[in-house]
């Protein structure tokens, strides 16, 4: 599923908000790779209207939320009868045992992705586990901030 290179000019990339700042290697560092080439308009980095929640709670450092005020975010739009489809068995599939709508920021982010995008940058262990199955439901690659430059490639970077 991953060997396929993403051409950058074509492609964005969803960050989840855990992805701002991992707290361990090699994440934190290629998180900072992943501003260099954002700031640098090599990557596309944007955010699903749903993160706004995360990035608003209380424990949210101020440099993330400086970093996100600065992104695109989607807005919030009515959804067809077949996108409610697709939201309602992402959110069945991440839920698993956790209570009703402990997940569901995390499946509309996913959403997002999928309509938008098509790539999700992601530190969550849950949803990394589960990312042949999200996949399948809704053709978004779930990845780690450590495979973007992966999944890049080097030839389509350096065409810019």
């Amino acid at each position: 599923m991953r060997s396929r290179k993403i051409d950058p000019k074509y492609s964005q990339f969803f960050l989840d908000t855990c992805a701002f700042d991992p707290k361990y290697s090699p994440e934190d560092k290629s998180a900072s790779d992943l501003w260099a080439m954002y700031r640098d308009e090599k990557i596309a980095l944007v955010l699903a209207h749903s993160n706004q929640r995360e990035l608003d709670h209380p424990n949210t450092p101020q440099w993330v939320r400086r970093q996100a005020a600065s992104m695109i975010f989607t807005i919030e739009v009515g959804l067809t009868p077949a996108e409610k489809r697709r939201l309602e068995a992402l959110e069945d599939l991440i839920q698993g045992n956790a209570m009703p709508g402990k997940h569901s920021d995390d499946a509309m982010h996913l959403f997002q992705a999928s309509k938008y995008g098509g790539y999700f940058v992601t530190t969550d262990t849950r949803l990394l586990k589960m990312s042949a199955e999200i996949f399948r439901l809704c053709s978004v690659v779930v990845l780690l901030p450590s495979e973007v430059k992966e999944a890049i490639g080097d030839g389509a970077l350096n065409e810019r």
